[in-house]
């Protein structure tokens, strides 16, 4: 017997996969889709044309059917396109008169602003603001009257004001229209002129318009005066100026008593005329450079002080000064 016939077979023979094997054909459903390439071996871009193929061999549409569907749809597109485009005469008109409208009611609106509108115009007392907190205000009226007799109203006024200890007044100034009654309320530069004050132009100039005119409680009523300037160096250089009739130009207003006969400063002690030394003197004040004008006794009369290059302080002793910058540090606006 031949060795090779008892020789047992393999268990798996090899099996070769050719295209001419008898192999089970797969369902074309259950094939996955393969990406048609073409002979670049690029992916093949499909057509409108297969495409229509496909829909006419799997759909099973004919070609009659897709070309009226789509006749259909470029009547419909079409249709809605001339709507869009076309408006009749009527909606053309509502546009064109409500355009006019619109420009009329514009036109309307401008001049009515330009020509006819008035704001409503704030009163005095919410014009007035004061440099500092100021517990009071009090409206003086000073129409028509002489420098002299504003001092002695604003006299009367710091005598008869009622403040607690500490406290401060603002009094603020106006004017009277003897045409229509409608008040103004001054400035700083109109306060100066007002009482004569022989204050140089520059510096009149240098000065902001608002400005406080205040009564502090403190050793009876003192008076202080608040300006503000946007140039210290005419400021400063227009007070030395002013020194040598300040006193005189600002009494009684800022005399600490004054003898109603004689219309001399009466020391209210010793019940004694003050005698005024010849000039101010530097001072420092809370590290403050000050002018002051004392007595021969030395009692302080009048001073000023700049706190700072914009503001200006005139008053009559140092404690009412220091209430004030310190009321200036802490600014409160009313």
């Amino acid at each position: 017997m031949d060795p090779k016939e008892n020789k047992p077979a393999p268990d798996t023979p090899p099996q070769i996969n050719s295209p001419t094997s008898d192999q089970p054909t797969r369902s074309p459903k259950s094939e996955p889709a393969r990406t048609q390439v073409n002979e670049g071996g690029l992916p093949r871009v499909r057509t409108f044309k297969e495409d229509v193929a496909e829909a006419v061999k799997g759909q099973k549409a004919s070609l009659t059917s897709i070309a009226a569907a789509e006749a259909r749809w470029r009547a419909r597109m079409t249709s809605q396109d001339s709507a869009e485009q076309t408006e009749s005469p009527v909606q053309k008109i509502a546009m064109v008169l409500g355009g006019i409208v619109f420009v009329a009611i514009g036109i309307a609106a401008v001049s009515y602003g330009l020509f006819f509108y008035e704001p409503e115009r704030p009163t005095i007392e919410e014009a007035v603001s004061s440099l500092i907190f100021a517990e009071k205000q009090t409206r003086v009226d000073i129409t028509d009257l002489s420098a002299r007799s504003i001092l002695g109203r604003l006299e009367e006024k710091r005598q008869s004001t009622q403040l607690s200890l500490g406290q401060i007044a603002h009094l603020y100034l106006t004017t009277t229209d003897a045409t229509t009654g409608e008040l103004t309320l001054l400035t700083a530069q109109d306060f100066l002129r007002a009482i004569d004050a022989r204050v140089s132009s520059a510096f009149l100039r240098s000065l902001d318009p608002d400005f406080m005119l205040g009564i502090h409680s403190f050793d009876r009523n003192q008076t202080f005066l608040i300006f503000t300037t946007d140039s210290y160096q005419h400021a400063f250089s227009g007070m030395l100026d002013w020194e040598p009739s300040m006193i005189r130009e600002l009494s009684p207003l800022v005399l600490r008593n004054v003898d109603n006969a004689s219309k001399r400063a009466i020391d209210p002690q010793t019940k004694e005329e003050i005698v005024y030394k010849k000039s101010f003197e530097d001072v420092i004040i809370q590290n403050i450079d000050a002018r002051v004008l004392r007595s021969d006794t030395e009692i302080t009369q009048l001073l000023y002080a700049f706190p700072d290059q914009r503001t200006l302080i005139i008053t009559t002793n140092e404690n009412t000064l220091i209430e004030v910058i310190t009321r200036l540090r802490n600014v409160r606006v009313f």
